[in-house]
């Protein structure tokens, strides 16, 4: 069974509300950004050297990226100041030192 087949039946079993939290392609992923994916692609860097710079897997910042990942107030502080970001408008406070990326 080739992996697309077993994926269609996965979320067959899926819930509607589920289904409907997900991004599917391009085009809803444009959507949907965070203001730090887009001001990485603005200033040209790429993933690869904002993960580098605090030291994480790229998977890893993907995630802080998309706002699914807690990060520490210093990177979140390195990480504005690298992309010339207003630290307040960027992040929210979830936790007493842990912040989540916002979305536009």
């Amino acid at each position: 069974m080739s992996s697309k087949t077993g994926n269609k039946k996965v979320a067959k079993t899926r819930s509607k509300a589920w289904n409907d939290k997900l991004i599917h392609g391009h085009e809803d992923a444009k959507l949907h950004p965070s203001i730090i994916r887009t001001r990485r692609i603005k200033s040209s860097i790429s993933q690869k050297t904002l993960a580098d710079l605090l030291k994480v897997s790229v998977s890893t910042y993907g995630s802080i990226e998309r706002g699914k990942r807690m990060l520490k107030k210093e990177h979140a502080m390195l990480l504005s100041k690298v992309l010339k970001l207003n630290f307040n408008q960027v992040f929210n406070r979830v936790k007493s030192n842990k912040f989540l990326a916002n979305k536009v």
